[in-house]
């Protein structure tokens, strides 16, 4: 095989793949590199095998072989919820050779969780999980169908986002006595950040020329959606942001004591207890925030679509839950016919 049947891709998750033919067919090799110098050494080295083939029969290999080619650029937890998912999967039905499950064990699969007790958001959970293997198998000609071709997950009922108003807002950030803190809640609830993207926020993706924060894919962190987004700052943000600016640590929200960065785990701890503190109801919790910056922009009429930017959804259809708060939006909408 010659080096021009070879070349480099970079895929939306920031890492090389290197694709080259084997058998009359397309195959990708993942480099696990993100910078295309490391890949090219990659490439260097890179001997496909003529008669390579993938010998897996037990459900545990193909999940083994999964992890091999995709668990380089998977987020930590979503390779948690994975590993749980599968080792759910295997004590209900039990290991064995992956193309003789059926239709009916992944029913029982999903019955088997629910007897458990596992919460029906956490069943939809792990069947996505082990559901993205078996089409791992067919993509890749190892299984001609998948047993979960029709199933389903569990139907859930509608529930709407839990945020806070302004009022409540106003009454939480009275009771942060922690300055770096404040700064970060009130940051997460005018931006819409996520817990990981606010903790990990480096003074690289602050952009006070074109006032907007980069949310970006690196080697120790990846976004939700694989998507790089430029969230942009209103006044307040550009503010908090400039001030912190003058005296920078090694992030943007760090410790004073020797600048680095605040645990998530700390971060939504000290949540819980400073909004106990501001006798504030038990059920809001830190991704409140984000909950929170949609539902302003909604009442304030900005459109859906801008919405789901700002808050870098893949769909607009994750995005519509937040719709009954635009203003007279139905209202409006009858009026015109």
């Amino acid at each position: 095989m010659t080096k021009q049947t070879r070349y480099l891709s970079r895929r939306s998750n920031g890492f090389f793949y290197v694709g080259y033919f084997l058998n009359g067919k397309l195959r990708w090799k993942t480099t696990k590199q993100t910078t295309k110098p490391e890949a090219r050494e990659f490439l260097k080295s890179f001997t496909p095998v003529e008669n390579e083939e993938k010998k897996v029969s037990l459900f545990s290999e193909l999940f083994e072989l999964y992890k091999n080619e995709h668990g380089s650029y998977l987020r930590p937890r979503t390779l948690n919820i994975n590993n749980a998912a599968v080792t759910a999967f295997k004590s209900i039905l039990g290991d064995k050779p992956f193309s003789q499950y059926t239709l009916s064990d992944i029913e029982r699969f999903k019955r088997g969780m629910l007897e458990r007790k596992l919460a029906p958001v956490t069943v939809n959970m792990y069947w996505r999980s082990v559901k993205t293997v078996f089409s791992f198998a067919v993509k890749n000609d190892l299984l001609e169908k998948s047993p979960f071709r029709n199933s389903h997950q569990i139907r859930l009922p509608e529930r709407r986002p839990i945020f806070m108003s302004k009022q409540e807002l106003v009454a939480f950030y009275e009771k942060v006595d922690n300055p770096a803190l404040r700064d970060l809640y009130e940051v997460a609830a005018l931006t819409g950040l996520r817990l990981g993207e606010v903790v990990g926020l480096s003074w690289e993706q602050i952009q006070f020329d074109r006032r907007s924060i980069e949310v970006v894919n690196t080697d120790v962190f990846q976004t939700k959606s694989g998507r790089a987004r430029s969230v942009p700052m209103n006044d307040r943000v550009l503010e908090i942001l400039k001030r912190r600016s003058e005296k920078r640590g090694r992030a943007v929200f760090c410790k004073e004591n020797n600048g680095f960065s605040y645990s998530p785990s700390f971060v939504t701890h000290q949540f819980k207890e400073y909004a106990k503190a501001a006798g504030l109801s038990e059920k809001y919790h830190f991704h409140c925030l984000r909950h929170s910056c949609a539902s302003l922009l909604c009442q304030a009429g900005v459109s859906i679509y801008a919405v789901k930017s700002i808050l870098g959804h893949k769909s607009v259809t994750t995005t519509e839950c937040y719709s009954f708060l635009s203003p007279n939006s139905l209202l409006e909408s009858i009026n015109k016919i």
